[in-house]
């Protein structure tokens, strides 16, 4: 977890949080609801501090914090996701697709 505070990192306030409950096993989703759990219900304080959260992944990792949210009664704050660009094979051609950004009630990303 990365912090920002007026636009820039705030890297003492920068967490790791191992999975208690996967037991090695790769689920992202699951990693992604653990962690948030852990986070926002374990500081009162860090959870008014918020005033967005981003989301490193698209739709369904969007989903996941949304649901959180709600269910911790933070649905105040805003949430996106946000997916890198991919590379891409038109032909020959090799080319990056965009950024992309999902917003919670919205079928299409922004780009």
């Amino acid at each position: 977890m990365v912090t920002f505070r007026g636009g820039e990192p705030d890297k003492t306030r920068y967490r790791r949080f191992p999975d208690r409950s996967l037991h090695g096993q790769q689920d992202d989703f699951a990693a992604l609801h653990e962690m948030l759990t852990r986070r926002c219900a374990a500081s009162p304080t860090a959870r008014r501090a918020a005033g967005l959260l981003v989301i490193d992944g698209g739709k369904g990792q969007l989903a996941v914090a949304v649901d959180v949210m709600e269910k911790l009664g933070l649905a105040g704050i805003p949430v996106v996701g946000m997916a890198k660009s991919r590379v891409k094979h038109r032909g020959e051609e090799l080319y990056r697709t965009e950024e992309r950004f999902f917003l919670p009630g919205r079928k299409n990303p922004v780009i």
